[in-house]
């Protein structure tokens, strides 16, 4: 007989940072493909962009290359007033639209000869597969 072992779904979570800090939430936005490339992307399991957002202000792009120099939007609530602790509030539509727009901006795959996204508008599924995790599996037997 086979057995398993998993988390029950009331202890489901979505990681939502890459890191975090009392003074700032680090996120990383995975890499997303809408289509099919006919070449392998080498940087396939590298973030497309890492964008930090400071504890009371607008994101920015830590990226090496310098490309993206917009200021985004606020999108994580960090306590009712400034200064306190008591909330946390992620403001999806928000944070959606500007993973949306760094695919864009970001994800051509020009040097492969075709697009990776080509998305039109944030979607639910850009944002499940940003904030998905893996889910583990212990099997026995």
């Amino acid at each position: 007989m086979d057995c398993g072992l998993s988390c029950p779904p009331i202890s489901s979570f979505f990681p939502l940072g890459s890191d975090v800090t009392a003074q700032e939430l680090e996120v990383a936005y995975k890499r997303q493909y809408t289509t099919k490339p006919e070449v392998e992307d080498g940087s396939r399991n590298t973030p497309v962009a890492t964008i930090k957002w400071p504890r009371d202000g607008k994101g920015k792009s830590m990226s090496k290359n310098g490309n993206d120099t917009r200021e985004r939007s606020q999108v994580f609530v960090w306590g009712s007033k400034s200064g306190l602790n008591d909330v946390r509030l992620v403001l999806m539509e928000k944070l959606a639209a500007d993973v949306h727009t760094t695919l864009v901006k970001e994800m051509p795959l020009a040097e492969l000869g075709l697009d990776g996204y080509e998305e039109t508008t944030a979607t639910s599924a850009v944002m499940a597969y940003q904030l998905s995790s893996p889910s583990w599996l212990l099997q026995m037997g």
